[in-house]
């Protein structure tokens, strides 16, 4: 999970690279990062689709979905597309 969570804050650093000295953790929401909107989104979907081979529904993408959420969606796809 460390490795994933590694990665994906540096996959919002290249898209946010304003966000260095915002403190991240699993509890982080997308919401909470400056700037973030549905071009942000769709750009972050880009990147996890890309790192981690797997397709990611723009809904997972909302304001209201945290780091973590994002993990255990990478982790287990088939378990989070139950649940959006």
């Amino acid at each position: 999970m460390a490795d994933i969570f590694r990665d994906i804050n540096e996959g919002l650093l290249e898209i946010f690279p304003d966000i260095g000295d915002m403190p991240m953790t699993t509890e982080t929401r997308l919401g909470d990062i400056p700037d973030w909107d549905s071009m942000s989104a769709v750009n972050f979907q880009g990147f996890l689709e890309q790192r981690f081979g797997i397709s990611v529904p723009q809904e997972l993408l909302s304001e209201e979905v945290s780091i973590k959420d994002v993990i255990s969606f990478v982790t287990e796809p088939a378990a989070m597309e139950k649940t959006t």
